[in-house]
């Protein structure tokens, strides 16, 4: 296995450095590297030859999970160096997959768009010429490309262990990124590219670091803008507007809405000016808040002869078997001989004793009761009712009884 993996690693340079060499000697040796970088205010890149194949062209998504793994393994290490979140954009995707495409279909490793006409590579334009005609930059925009990883994982491994790339990953000047993918071809076989991207007038939002989805609706949102806004509202889906609040880059918020669905978190922001502008993001909720780990019903034995009470009490701890939200609840009994250790609580700490009371004035019967739990918090399950039966056996006592010793450990 070591001995496989440094094949690779050596591969993965040696095959970016045999697609330099094959390619027109008019390419500045620069565009030879993996990684780029344009501030808004450098030259645009090269002259954009006669050519039909830099047209802006949506390339469909051949690995939308690979493509959504590279963006969130971003975030995690932007988080670790403590810079904000980058915000997915389709716009850059569609650069960044046109690119991969075209490096699998024509065979060549480069930022440049090239064309392979009777065998032959020809430049077609510039990375930033391909760039610009997705996603209008103005501020700054880079990428990076890798080719012949099998993985998300190794393509941000080879990224993060250079220099240039992991400097790409990590500036703090970006705002936005694309990721494309693309496998096939008889070259390298797997080709990434990363764009990344700022504009002047942009100031996204991002959820949870651009998860795709998460199992607890407190979600954490960063807004873009400080030092441009003073005050920021904020909602989901159809819910009612925030108050206006002073401006803040990280923001804790709850969804609301039912589970398995995807959410959208609006956010506006406002300056001293009173000008608004708006953000927004999205994400999954996957499962639905459901209160567990309740039995289906609950069963008490009362002996007259000599009063015992058989189980003593029965131990419950209700949590949420859907999420990952803390769900408050209520708690009451029917049946009038019913005793609750706790009438109210939260999952998944509280603990509730139930155990039958005043049983002395019963006769000799069978009896039903009830627990019914009522959530009070989140605000979107609120009201939702769990009950469990519960019922209680009196007599007179046990024509037999069996006891069995104690075992110590």
């Amino acid at each position: 296995m070591a001995k496989k993996y440094s094949l690779f690693v050596i591969a993965f340079f040696c095959l970016q450095l045999l697609s330099a060499a094959n390619l027109p000697q008019t390419i500045p040796t620069e565009s030879t590297d993996s990684t780029a970088w344009q501030p808004a205010d450098s030259n645009a890149g090269f002259a954009e030859p006669d050519s039909t194949g830099c047209t802006f062209t949506t390339i469909s998504v051949q690995n939308a999970a690979f493509e959504q793994e590279i963006i969130e393994r971003v975030n995690a290490e932007r988080a670790k160096a403590g810079v904000a979140p980058l915000k997915s954009n389709e716009a850059l995707s569609n650069a960044s997959r046109y690119q991969a495409n075209d490096m699998m279909a024509d065979d060549y490793f480069n930022h440049d768009t090239y064309d392979r006409i009777n065998g032959t590579l020809s430049l077609v334009c510039g990375v930033w010429t391909r760039v610009s005609k997705y996603y209008a930059y103005d501020s700054a925009a880079g990428e990076n490309i890798a080719g012949g990883q099998d993985t998300p994982e190794q393509a941000m491994n080879a990224w993060m262990a250079s220099e240039g790339h992991r400097a790409n990953i990590l500036n703090p000047n970006f705002r936005e990124l694309g990721v494309g993918y693309y496998h096939g071809g008889t070259g390298l076989g797997d080709f990434w590219v990363q764009d990344f991207g700022t504009r002047s007038n942009g100031y996204p939002v991002v959820i949870n670091r651009e998860s795709a989805a998460t199992n607890s609706r407190s979600v954490s949102v960063y807004l873009y803008g400080k030092g441009v806004f003073n005050e920021y509202r904020i909602r989901d889906d159809a819910s009612q507007w925030s108050n206006w609040l002073p401006f803040q880059e990280q923001v804790n918020w709850t969804l609301n809405g039912s589970g398995n669905l995807t959410h959208i978190v609006s956010v506006e922001m406002r300056k001293s000016s009173g000008e608004v502008t708006s953000a927004s993001d999205r994400i999954y909720l996957a499962g639905e808040a459901t209160l567990g780990n309740l039995p289906e019903s609950i069963h008490f034995l009362y002996i007259k002869a000599d009063h015992s009470i058989t189980p003593v009490y029965s131990s419950l701890q209700p949590l949420n078997t859907g999420t990952a939200d803390v769900l408050s609840w209520t708690l009451s009994a029917s049946g009038g001989w019913i005793r609750l250790s706790a009438t109210s609580g939260k999952t998944p700490n509280t603990i509730i004793e139930v155990a039958p009371e005043n049983l002395g004035g019963l006769a000799v019967g069978t009896y039903q009761g009830s627990l019914t739990f009522t959530i009070t918090s989140p605000a979107s399950i609120s009201g939702t009712l769990y009950t469990v039966p519960v019922d209680l056996t009196v007599v007179d006592d046990l024509p037999f009884k069996v006891f069995l010793p104690s075992v110590l450990r």
